[in-house]
Formats: C-alpha cells, sequence, structure tokens
C-alpha cells in the first residue's frame, strides 16, 4: 500500500532521515514560515505513525523511513523503536455516551454477540446508510473499538474489546 504524503510531509522526513538523531524539527528553512501549516503536518505525520513524538522531541519511525524510501538506519533502529514504544498511545476509556441517544442505541446493537447490520442499525435509529455509518466513524473516534466483518456475504458491525 503506497501512503500519499503531501511535498510538506515529504520534506519535513527527507530532513529527519538525513539528521544523526533521527529529528524532525528544527524543520528546514524553506518550510518553517507557516508554523499553523507545520504544525498541521507534523501532527497528521503522527496519526499515521510516520513520527514519533516524546516530549517534544519528534522523530522519524521505521514507517517513516519506509514511506519515503530512506534506509534503515542501524544507530538509529533502536532509538526509533524505543520511540515508537513510548508514543504508541495507551488505550483509553472511550467517551461516555449519554443514556437514552441514537449514539446509546447504537453502542447497544454493537455489543451484541453477533453485532449488527447495516439494516438492523438503519431500522433501529430510522437513520440513512450512510449517517449510520458517519455514526460508526464518530464512535471510533470517540474511542471505541468497532470492527466489522461479512458472514454470508453480509456486514455486521461489532464493539470490540
Amino acid at each position: 500500500m503506497t501512503i500519499k504524503l503531501n511535498d510538506l510531509q515529504l520534506i519535513l522526513l527527507s530532513a529527519a532521515s538525513n539528521r544523526a538523531d533521527g529529528g524532525l524539527l528544527p524543520a528546514p528553512d524553506s518550510v518553517s514560515a507557516d508554523q499553523e501549516r507545520l504544525k498541521a503536518a507534523i501532527s497528521s505525520l503522527v496519526r499515521r505513525k510516520l513520527v514519533a513524538k516524546v516530549g517534544e522531541r519528534v522523530t522519524i519511525t521505521e514507517a517513516g523511513r519506509t514511506a519515503i524510501g530512506a534506509e534503515e538506519s542501524p544507530a538509529l533502529a533502536t532509538d526509533v523503536e524505543a520511540v515508537d514504544a513510548k508514543a504508541t498511545p495507551q488505550v483509553t476509556d472511550p467517551t461516555p455516551t449519554r443514556a437514552g441517544t441514537k449514539a446509546a442505541l447504537l453502542i447497544d446493537l454493537l455489543s451484541r454477540e453477533g453485532g449488527a447490520t447495516l439494516d438492523d442499525l438503519t431500522a433501529a435509529t430510522s437513520w440513512l446508510p450512510h449517517t449510520v455509518r458517519a455514526a460508526l466513524t464518530g464512535l471510533r473516534k470517540k474511542g471505541r473499538g468497532i470492527t466489522s466483518e461479512k458472514v454470508d456475504g453480509v456486514r455486521a458491525w461489532r464493539i470490540v474489546g
């Protein structure tokens, strides 16, 4: 799978891969003028685990090196793995949902042993299918572990963990 990166992200990763410590910052002079854009690019790279942030230090990960086709640095390999281990987010409790809401209804349906199909979810909420899918995405973003699988040609979603 090819990872799509914008020009700014490519510049940041390339600069980091050429540094002895693998640090992303300070950013090259050619891209450091727009601080908001720089922050957004770094946040995106952190979310995609192409860089790891520990405290104020941001370091390229092995996934970041692979994404730009840089060779693995033997000296950095152990440091990057240590940073990756520290930067891995701990599973937190999902954001609580108010009782009696349609989101709570979705969670109840998804918590069943077999999960729930799109037909189950649309019938229970009176929402259109695209709205149900958007709500599932919202629940994921709030920390719910939701998986989907096809059983006999019908997709079913369920909460895991």
